[in-house]
């Protein structure tokens, strides 16, 4: 999908989500990789902001497996591979 329909997408989003399951992060949260980078997608984050769902839970960024409390939501980066796909975290149990 083009990065310009990815907005729209996200809107989509119903406006009383509890748990948000994303492949991809928020910009800025649990989104760095082995460099340090920033790799979430900003407008993600604008409709997490808006929405503050009680969980959403994604992967993809290996590096930065783990979770974060933040404004009204918890945040878990689920990857429990590191970048070679070698499973190096256990899985993540969460009770909301």
């Amino acid at each position: 999908m083009p990065p310009e329909e990815m907005p729209s997408r996200w809107e989509g989003i119903p406006q009383d989500t509890n748990v948000l399951i994303t492949h991809t992060p928020p910009l800025d949260i649990l989104d760095r990789n082995r460099g340090g980078k920033s790799c979430g997608c900003p407008h993600l984050r604008a409709r997490v902001d808006k929405l503050k769902p009680r969980l959403h839970c994604f992967g993809h960024v290996h590096a930065s497996a783990g979770t974060l409390e933040l404004n009204q939501t918890r945040y878990v980066n689920a990857s429990m591979v590191n970048s070679q796909y070698k499973l190096i975290h256990p899985p993540h149990e969460v009770i909301v």
